[in-house]
């Protein structure tokens, strides 16, 4: 799956034809979105002043975050995660 996916241009059309692989091979959009969300919350905790490691934390958390808003599920998401930690998405990359 991910050589059919690491070779598509970084266009709008490349975006259309991830949706389809990703939804061809899950055919549950529910799934796409769990995987970004366990993405996030897997996320290593990073301590101390490592800046290589806080950029890594960040480039990830951005990334999985982009992608549930591509989704349009980012504002679910945004309500789950307020609702069972006080914490919001928007605090989190602030």
């Amino acid at each position: 799956m991910k050589a059919d996916i690491d070779g598509l241009p970084f266009t709008e059309e490349g975006y259309e034809n991830v949706k389809a692989i990703l939804k061809a091979e899950y055919s549950q959009p529910t799934e796409i979105e769990n995987a970004f969300v366990k993405n996030i919350m897997e996320l290593l905790v990073v301590s101390g002043t490592n800046p290589q490691k806080v950029k890594e934390f960040d480039k990830q958390l951005r990334f999985n975050v982009q992608s549930l808003d591509t989704l349009g599920q980012l504002s679910d998401v945004k309500a789950n995660i307020r609702s069972t930690s006080g914490v919001t998405i928007n605090q989190i990359l602030d």
